[in-house]
């Protein structure tokens, strides 16, 4: 079985469960459900077999697709803080980003802020890559900054060396602490972009769940490759 998540209106949500994928599965996608939990069966006297009345939908599903229904959910509001980050400048940088982080949670009431790629230390620092005295001071920036930040979920992207090794990362902050850290997995490496000379890729799948919805993670190049994104829906 297979479980395809529908949206409709204010929320609501649906979880169609079906066996015949091929025949099923992108009809299931477009159907959802308005008002109280539930679905209305009704039989019709065809020749086939019976068709259900899904409530809200105006549509008939075949009775053999098995349907249930789940409650609505409150939204969850993302922000997407951009700004230009400067390259190099740590220390002015992190302070932004509490301040943006701040501004997402008691103006706008976001659950979640989302920070561009590399937002603590600035995209590309390119040499400054190399240098253990700036991999250093972007840690202890974001361990200050992840201290401060609470009552929103901030992702924020930064340089994570471990051992020999430099990621292109980004960290899940909540409470004042990192939850977990993502690795990029795909870098980049034409045109303007030189990301393999300085990182070294990612192999594992980050999934954090909040307000009961589960989030994969994933950076910039990562999303044009298929191999992250269907190992995050995986998990």
């Amino acid at each position: 079985q297979v479980g395809a998540i529908s949206r409709f209106a204010k929320w609501s949500h649906a979880v169609v469960l079906f066996d015949r994928v091929a025949e099923l599965g992108r009809t299931a996608l477009r159907h959802c459900y308005q008002g109280r939990p539930g679905v209305v069966h009704l039989d019709v006297p065809v020749e086939r077999e019976p068709f259900s009345w899904v409530r809200g939908t105006n549509r008939y599903l075949p009775h053999d697709i098995a349907v249930q229904w789940c409650r609505p959910v409150t939204p969850i509001r993302i922000a997407l803080a951009q700004f230009d980050f400067p390259v190099g400048a740590v220390a002015a940088n992190a302070a932004r980003i509490a301040a943006l982080a701040a501004e997402a949670r008691d103006r706008h009431g976001a659950r979640i802020v989302m920070f561009p790629e590399l937002a603590l230390s600035g995209y590309l620092a390119e040499d400054l890559f190399l240098r253990p005295g700036f991999l250093d001071a972007c840690a202890r920036a974001l361990a200050d900054l992840a201290r401060g930040l609470h009552g929103i979920d901030a992702l924020v992207g930064h340089p994570l060396a471990e051992g020999w090794r430099v990621y292109n990362a980004l960290s899940w902050i909540r409470d004042g602490r990192v939850l977990a850290s993502y690795r990029k997995q795909a870098l980049p490496n034409y045109m303007v972009f030189d990301e393999q000379r300085y990182f070294d890729p990612g192999d594992a799948t980050l999934v954090v769940e909040c307000g009961g919805v589960r989030f994969g993670a994933l950076i910039c190049e990562d999303i044009w490759e298929e191999a992250p994104a269907r190992a995050a829906k995986r998990a």
